[in-house]
C-alpha cells in the first residue's frame, strides 16, 4: 500500500555524523513504497522535517534539495523498482546534501530527545552518503 504523504519531524532523525543519519523507525519507509511520483514529496518533507518546518527559500538551500533528490533518482534508475521492492541492500538515499543545509537543524537533530526515542524503537536504518553505500536495518534497544 502506498502511503499517502511522508511527515517527518527532527525527533525521526539522529545525526550520527557528518555522513551518518539514522532514520528512526518510518512506518511507510518500512513498506518500500518510494515511486517516481513520490520522491518529490518524499524529500521536501524531509527537508522541512530538518529545517523545523522552513520551506527551501533560498536558492541555494533549493539547489542542494535538487541535487540530493537528483542522486537519489539516478540510483533509483539504476537499481530498477523491482529491486526496490525485494532487496534493501541496493539502494540508498543520499541525505548528507540535506543535513547539511542548516547548522541549525544538525544542532536540533544532536538530542536527548531523539537518542531516547531512537532507544525505544526495535531499531533503525542508517542512510550513509553516496549511491554505493548499503541500506542496512540495524537492531536497537
Amino acid at each position: 500500500t502506498r502511503s499517502r504523504g511522508y511527515r517527518f519531524s527532527p525527533n525521526d532523525f539522529l545525526l550520527v555524523d557528518r555522513e551518518v543519519l539514522v532514520l528512526l523507525d518510518p512506518p511507510h519507509v518500512k513498506k518500500y513504497d518510494y515511486v517516481h511520483r513520490d520522491l518529490g514529496s518524499f524529500f521536501m518533507e524531509l527537508h522541512r522535517a530538518l529545517l523545523g518546518e522552513r520551506a527551501p527559500r533560498s536558492g541555494d538551500d533549493l539547489a542542494r534539495l535538487q541535487r540530493a533528490q537528483g542522486d537519489f533518482l539516478d540510483g533509483y534508475r539504476e537499481t530498477g523498482p523491482d529491486q526496490l521492492d525485494t532487496d534493501q541492500d541496493r539502494w540508498a538515499i543520499d541525505v548528507f546534501q540535506i543535513a547539511r543545509i542548516s547548522g541549525v537543524a544538525q544542532n536540533r537533530l544532536r538530542t536527548g530527545k531523539i537518542s531516547a526515542a531512537g532507544r525505544a524503537l526495535s531499531w533503525a536504518w542508517w542512510l550513509r552518503r553516496g549511491l554505493r553505500h548499503r541500506l542496512t536495518p540495524v537492531s536497537g534497544g
